[in-house]
């Protein structure tokens, strides 16, 4: 009652003495915009409730003869600071004023996705000239973040902190163009003690920790990565994050955390690229534990982030787990066989791999890795599953091959594989670790994101083939590498690519190919024939065979014959008469027979051409009369070879020679290259090998898109033709 006669009393006189300004200043921490608005105050600042009513009374007392006044706003502030703690700028600072900048705002143009848009106009750079050497992010930092908590003084709480930025950075030499969040030194004493002031006293731990100690974590990261370290780019990140995002996790913020552009704006000079600034954020959410990130923005927090719980997880995890979930991932990929008549995943040893005798890919345990050209641990297992299953031999050694992981490689799969691990355990545990909602969103994301990366190294990781080859039947088989890349998700499809282009696994076979395996070892058919069943034997035992998917790649290739089978191929018989020496159901693909080969079963004889051709030849002989054989009889055995003068003559018609061969193949469009050199060692270079022989070879490409080749591929393909000098060429349309 006393304080509100006085101030009764004194305003009557100051209104009524003329030169008189009385001016009433409360810390109250209230913006008092609304002049009709009673400003409620801060209890703690007024003195507590008693307080809060008597700032009330004498609001009502003085409002009825004031002038209403207001805090100095953002812009004025800019003066405040200015007049205060700098002098005035001459011409020559000037210009470098300007020059600084003209070259921010450039640097904001350049990176036009990185910064705000306001950063990139003509307006910016005046803004940066008024409030220089103080970025403007500063200010409206300070002005927008800051001033909301309770006990920060807009005026004079901003030129205090101003105050003690810029001593500590001028007494540290400091270097940088502007004064920037990202360059406040929070390690030093007076500047650290200026802002906690502010906060909870635990956010001193946390700046020591994770933003500005001596042994802080974006120093070490900075230390362990030069191209961060030179620039101290991943603790100016962390400065910026913390000063525009301790504000804002006060209860009931409804933006907690500050922008990814904001804080780029915050931190970058001139020289910086913002690109490195989001490998040293990733950086800085892998590692400390305070820091957080979701939805685009990141911010500091007074509890533990779940990072932490994660990462000593991963850490915590014996290599068989860590492997364990490596073999649960490869057992998907058992799922798509690729050319392979079946895929099987990590067998624990030989014994685990059947003998079959089909084709089959053994995609190897990650313990036995491969290392280059070496003897390495998959390699030895390989070569012992090759020669047994079990303690017994292998009887089909050529129809394995097996995947290995590699070594340099499996490591950086074993990280990744660690940190999905350690993801996961954080929320399958969730509620025991009491995660809030965002801790659930980031652990989900986090997981989803390790997930990913396990993926794309693992098809990364499995990269070495390893198969069975045998130069010729003398000598031993060994293992021979070869490295595996493609686009595809499948392994099984990568390997069976790469082997079907090496000529390493088929899964077609012309008859003139088996014939080429078959002369490489003449004793195969030393008889004159060969079974089919015995022929497959040798297809799946030994690796110095060309290596088949499965018994129906070579059914389907005895009858794909050619017309030249005497020299490209072989006949067929159903079977063998001992006693006469002769074959039975004797087929070979000549121009006048047309019945349709034998069915291709285990019996089927493969005849040696030459031997084939001579009952072919003597059965389509001529039937000879039985006069005429005891002529030849009588002639054989020294008798008369006069002749009757009255006999009919007999004209001796001689077969004319063939004097054209043309020939049309349809060329595997998986193995052009493989099949074109076959028809080029063997049909070409035998017709080349007469000199008289006038050889033309014509290639004949025809391709269909029904959807249409584009404008790009018709340009590309038209001048190739023309440059190539083709006969004739074109696109026509459907």
């Amino acid at each position: 009652d006393d304080q509100f006669t006085f101030a009764q009393s004194l305003t009557e006189a100051a209104k009524g003495t003329s030169g008189v300004l009385l001016a009433i200043s409360i810390p109250a921490s209230e913006s008092g915009d609304s002049g009709d608005k009673i400003v409620a105050g801060n209890a703690e600042e007024v003195g507590g409730a008693n307080g809060l009513e008597a700032l009330k009374r004498l609001q009502n007392v003085v409002r009825r003869v004031a002038d209403q006044w207001r805090p100095a706003s953002s812009d004025e502030a800019y003066h405040i600071v200015k007049q205060r703690l700098f002098k005035d700028a001459d011409a020559a600072a000037l210009a470098s004023i300007g020059a600084t900048a003209r070259a921010y705002v450039e640097m904001y143009r350049k990176y036009t996705d990185d910064f705000p848009r306001e950063a990139r106009d003509a307006a910016y750079e005046d803004r940066i000239k008024r409030t220089y050497p103080i970025h403007p992010e500063m200010f409206d930092t300070l002005y927008e973040e800051w001033s909301s908590l309770e006990r920060f003084q807009r005026t004079r709480g901003v030129l205090r902190l101003m105050s003690t930025v810029i001593h500590a950075l001028w007494t540290g030499e400091d270097a940088s163009p502007l004064i920037m969040p990202g360059s406040i030194p929070l390690a030093t004493a007076n500047v650290n003690a200026e802002l906690t002031q502010y906060l909870q006293d635990s956010w001193k731990t946390i700046i020591d920790a994770d933003v500005d100690g001596p042994n802080s974590e974006p120093g070490r990261i900075d230390k362990e990565k030069p191209l961060f370290g030179q620039r101290a780019l991943t603790k100016r990140l962390a400065r910026t994050v913390f000063f525009g995002a301790a504000p804002t996790i006060a209860p009931g913020s409804t933006h907690k955390g500050i922008g990814t552009q904001r804080v780029f704006l915050g931190t970058a000079v001139p020289g910086d690229v913002p690109g490195n600034f989001h490998a040293a954020l990733t950086q800085l959410g892998d590692r400390a534990t305070y820091f957080y990130s979701g939805s685009g923005k990141y911010w500091y927090d007074l509890q533990p982030n779940i990072t932490r719980t994660a990462k000593d997880q991963a850490e915590r995890l014996h290599k068989e787990d860590v492997w364990a979930e490596i073999v649960r991932r490869l057992q998907g990929q058992g799922r798509t066989r690729g050319d392979f008549a079946g895929v099987h995943v990590c067998p624990e040893s030989n014994a685990d791999i059947p003998d079959t005798d089909e084709a089959r890919l053994v995609i190897l345990h990650p313990k036995v890795a491969h290392k280059g050209k070496t003897d390495s641990e998959a390699k030895a297992f390989a070569q012992k599953a090759t020669e047994q299953r079990g303690s017994a031999n292998r009887t089909n050694r050529n129809t394995v091959v097996y995947l290995a992981a590699d070594e340099a490689r499996l490591e950086e799969l074993n990280a990744a594989t660690r940190d999905y691990l350690g993801w996961k355990h954080v929320l399958d545990n969730e509620a025991d670790l009491d995660l809030t909602q965002n801790q659930k969103n980031q652990a989900a994301q986090r997981r989803d994101q390790a997930d990913q990366t396990v993926t794309a190294r693992l098809l990364q990781t499995f990269t070495w083939a390893l198969v069975p080859t045998q130069p010729d039947p003398s000598s031993p088989f060994l293992i021979r590498e070869t490295k595996v890349e493609g686009q595809s998700e499948s392994l099984a499809e990568r390997v069976s690519r790469r082997l079907g282009n090496d000529g390493d696994l088929s899964t077609r076979q012309a008859a003139a190919t088996i014939r080429l395996a078959i002369s490489k070892v003449p004793q195969i058919w030393k008889d004159g024939h060969v079974s089919l069943g015995a022929l497959w034997g040798l297809y799946s035992q030994y690796p110095y065979m060309p290596r088949l998917r499965d018994r129906k790649v070579l059914n389907e290739g005895i009858v794909d014959m050619p017309m030249i089978w005497q020299t490209d191929a072989f006949a067929l018989a159903t079977g063998y008469d001992e006693a006469t020496g002769r074959y039975i159901g004797l087929w070979a693909p000549t121009t006048d027979v047309k019945s349709l080969p034998p069915a291709t079963t285990d019996t089927l004889l493969l005849v040696k051409p030459e031997v084939a051709s001579k009952q072919i030849d003597e059965e389509s002989a001529p039937k000879t009369s039985q006069e005429e054989q005891l002529a030849a009889l009588v002639e054989q055995h020294g008798g008369g070879t006069e002749r009757d003068p009255n006999a009919p003559k007999v004209d001796i018609v001689f077969p004319k020679p063939k004097t054209r061969f043309y020939g049309v193949k349809t060329l595997n469009s998986d193995k052009i290259a493989m099949d074109f050199k076959n028809i080029a060692d063997e049909v070409i270079a035998n017709l080349r090998a007469d000199d008289c022989t006038e050889l033309t070879v014509r290639i004949e490409i025809e391709a269909t898109n029904q959807s249409g080749f584009g404008d790009g591929k018709v340009r590309a393909v038209s001048e190739n033709a023309r440059t190539l000098k083709f006969d004739q060429s074109g696109f026509e349309e459907s």
